[in-house]
């Protein structure tokens, strides 16, 4: 999504039941978005999660991995991420309107590895974190109205144009209740 220099991709070890989605891009923030996102069309509630953690120690303080919920695959679209920074720093964030300013709902729990789920509920998202194997607790939540089928996955962002960073994802749950 947006404009990265470097290609991205996602793979699926069985084995381990893990995806590892690799990313470049400048941001996940701000009026337009850089970044890879692993996807699919989903229509009415949906549960997201996965325990997340990153590769290596990274390049950027503020790469990212989520879980995102995204009108259209536009650069400025609205979308509702549950995402972890590479410092630690876990928030919901948010674009209500196309090309409008991203927002921000932090998370009191600091964590990497992090066990994350995103909700939908008509259009209230909540978000809930846990370290994992501990039980998950409500972060926050926005009234968020995306339009038609929005595009639901993971997704993975350098914070260094030019550079890759590499996030796994476990235990890796879709449900349209």
């Amino acid at each position: 999504v947006g404009a990265v220099r470097e290609t991205g991709a996602t793979v699926f070890d069985e084995g381990r039941g893990e995806y590892r989605v690799t990313g470049g891009g400048e941001n996940i923030w701000g009026a337009e978005d850089a970044f890879h996102y692993a996807w699919q069309r989903v229509t009415g509630d949906v549960d997201l999660a996965a325990n997340i953690r990153f590769v290596g120690s990274g390049q950027h303080e503020h790469r990212k991995a989520g879980l995102m919920v995204r009108a259209s695959l536009e650069a400025g679209a609205p979308y509702v991420n549950a995402t972890v920074h590479g410092d630690g720093l876990i928030s919901l964030q948010y674009r209500e309107t196309p090309g409008g300013e991203t927002q921000e709902v932090k998370a009191s729990l600091t964590a990497v590895p992090v066990s994350l789920r995103l909700t939908r509920r008509g259009d209230v998202f909540t978000f809930f974190t846990a370290r994992p194997g501990e039980e998950l607790e409500e972060a926050g939540s926005v009234t968020l109205t995306l339009e038609g089928p929005p595009y639901a996955g993971l997704a993975v962002c350098s914070h260094e144009t030019g550079t890759l960073e590499t996030a796994v994802f476990s235990g890796l749950e879709l449900k349209t209740p």
